[in-house]
């Protein structure tokens, strides 16, 4: 296989995979549409935030997480860890609309910042071939 195929393959796979990603989050927040809420009752307020602030932490992490691991990929030439980079990253984007969902359950109430933060946190991680390309995989 020539490297342009393999490049071709690999970015392909990143793209399926993160649009899988993508469509897990539009599938949690359809859970809190469809889904009956308890009934709450207590201060919600305190806990909305701790569930704000966890969701911010947890995609602001993950931008630093995937850089870490891009450098580890450069320094030892393996686009396989570009892959693993990527779905860490993804998967700490997608908790914070995890926390939306058990936010949904324990509150009773919708909180559209959670899953807006899930979500901006996937689109700036969208995979571009650069990406590969930056590993040493070449066109």
């Amino acid at each position: 296989m020539t490297d342009e195929i393999t490049l071709q393959i690999r970015h392909r796979t990143l793209l399926i995979l993160w649009l899988a990603m993508l469509m897990n989050v539009g599938v949690l927040f359809s859970m809190t549409v469809f889904l009956l809420p308890p009934d709450a009752a207590g201060e919600k307020g305190i806990l909305r935030l701790v569930f704000i602030a966890v969701a911010l932490l947890l995609v602001i992490a993950s931008f630093i997480v995937r850089a870490k691991m891009f450098d580890r990929a450069r320094e030892l030439r393996a686009p396989q860890t570009v892959h693993v980079a990527f779905v860490i990253a993804w998967a700490m984007c997608e908790a914070s609309a995890l926390l939306g969902l058990v936010e949904y359950f324990t509150i009773g109430s919708r909180n559209l910042v959670l899953f807006g933060l899930s979500l901006l946190g996937m689109a700036l991680h969208l995979p571009r071939i650069e990406h590969l390309e930056s590993v040493g995989i070449k066109k």
